[in-house]
This record gives C-alpha cells, structure tokens and sequence, in this order.
C-alpha cells in the first residue's frame, strides 16, 4: 500500500490523528515511519475484526515495532 492509499483507505479521527503526531514529534518519526505504523495498526484493527483504527491498536503497532523495522538507509 502507498502513502497516497493510506490517505485514501484509512480513515483515523481527530484523537488519533493527535496521537500519532505527539509521538511522531516525541520519537523524532519520518513519514515512512508513520506510514508503517498505520498498516501495522489496521492490520491489528482487523486482526480484532474493527472497523476504524482506535489509539489502543496505533499504541500496539508502536510496541510492536522492532527497532530495525523503522531505521532508513
């Protein structure tokens, strides 16, 4: 999935949206990075059969994260 998908397919609310830009500014994230946490948290979202991304499932896409998975060359 691209970024322009993402926009597109993944709908996150406004506390959501906060969220992840608090921690995105706070972990010092690129793009990329935030990019890759949000399919990780609609895959968790879907994995529990929800709708629409919660904080709780971007939180676990976080702590799920290796920490090469987000290191760019």
């Amino acid at each position: 999935m691209q970024s322009q998908h993402i926009d597109k397919y993944i709908d996150l609310d406004q506390k959501c949206q906060n969220f992840l830009k608090q921690a995105a500014n706070s972990l010092h994230l690129s793009a990329r990075v935030v990019h890759r946490i949000i399919k990780l948290a609609r895959t968790i979202a879907d994995m529990g059969e929800n709708e629409s991304i919660s904080m709780q499932h971007l939180a676990e896409a976080m702590h799920y994260r290796s920490k090469t998975m987000f290191i760019e060359d």
